[in-house]
């Protein structure tokens, strides 16, 4: 795993309440590399829990969900996840050819059997194999981890007591053509569009899929993915900002400005919605309103060269030329090599030694 700098590391624990006070004192161990890794495997999710509604007492509740590989992947492990209601946990793959192969199978599942395991050999499925997970769950008094006695009704949720259905598969891409893009954006895509097929409502697969489609240019689709995010989340603030970001693309600011007004009143310290709010008021020649977005950007993150150079420039349209030259000057103190800070700064002074 590649970590960028500014990435946080977020440690997610289950506890369950003894009844009395207890001292907590959770660690993790992280290894390092020697040198950059040349290979970048990615997790596949396959799951149902939206169809997670046990019954009291049904000793035989089954989950499915299945999804097709639209490249050649390598699988290098897999983890199954369930809690106390699990009971048969199967992982299967049907080849192109109708090979079934089984990938895990926890025929008495409990707890302590989650974990990651690894293939001592990677484990090569062609493109159009269908990876699926079957669950069994037993929501009955004969269940001796059954955390509910009686048995109650249990559906999804973070809770041990209540239930989950997940499946994730480290996949390494192989035999992809390399002038055909990334192959996991390929996952990617298709993992999205298998979350919509299950459930419409799935927010975070409305985003995911408009912003890869964003990433390939194709900004109409991307826009429509973002609607309908945004018909589910109307306040998100990264939602509107993407949506805005898209507009800006297909040359309409006004409603982008709109959208990214939206995401600064629920998020007033966001860098990259004043800094997109800064670029869609410059180009309706709106450069008063433009400069007071850079700068709030800057504020946020006063050592970025982008946004120095935006405010230079919104500056310099505005005729304040010296104070244009000062925040070009420090754009390019933070990186050399920015060409808007370059090239602007080179034609103001130009322009200032002809007057």
């Amino acid at each position: 795993l590649r970590l960028d700098k500014g990435t946080d590391l977020v440690l997610n624990t289950h506890l369950q309440p003894s009844g009395k006070t207890e001292v907590i004192q959770p660690s993790i161990g992280l290894y390092f590399a020697s040198r950059p890794a040349t290979k970048v495997p990615m997790l596949l999710q396959l799951e149902n829990d939206s169809m997670l509604d046990i019954p009291a007492g049904q000793n035989d509740f089954l989950l499915t969900d299945h999804f097709t590989l639209p490249v050649d992947v390598d699988l290098l492990a897999i983890y199954p996840h369930a809690h106390y209601l699990g009971k048969d946990i199967q992982a299967f793959a049907v080849l192109p050819d109708g090979t079934r192969k089984t990938l895990i199978h926890i025929p008495r599942w409990n707890l302590n059997w989650q974990a990651v395991y690894r293939y001592a050999l990677p484990v090569l499925l062609p493109k159009g194999t269908t990876v699926s997970l079957r669950y069994v769950y037993d929501n009955s008094e004969e269940n001796p981890l059954n955390p509910n006695h009686p048995p109650a009704r249990v559906k999804s949720g973070n809770r041990s007591s209540d239930e989950m259905c997940h499946l994730w598969l480290q996949v390494l891409p192989v035999n992809f053509d390399p002038t055909q893009g990334d192959p996991r954006m390929l996952l990617q895509e298709a993992l999205a569009l298998h979350s919509l097929e299950k459930n419409p409502a799935d927010f975070e697969a409305h985003y995911n899929l408009a912003a890869m489609l964003q990433a390939k240019g194709r900004l109409d689709r991307a826009i429509e993915q973002y609607e309908a995010a945004l018909r589910l989340r109307p306040n998100d603030a990264v939602a509107n900002n993407a949506m805005a970001s898209a507009l800006l693309a297909v040359g309409r600011p006004d409603e982008a400005a709109l959208y990214l007004e939206t995401a600064l009143k629920a998020r007033p310290d966001y860098f990259d919605a004043h800094y997109n709010l800064g670029n869609a008021l410059a180009s309706k020649s709106d450069f008063e309103g433009a400069s007071k977005q850079f700068l709030l950007a800057l504020e946020v993150r006063p050592s970025d060269a982008n946004a120095e150079a935006n405010l230079g420039s919104a500056l310099a349209e505005m005729g304040k030329f010296a104070e244009a030259k000062s925040h070009f000057e420090r754009a390019l103190q933070i990186d050399p090599g920015n060409t808007l800070a370059k090239e602007n700064l080179s034609e103001l002074q130009r322009e200032m030694n002809q007057r």
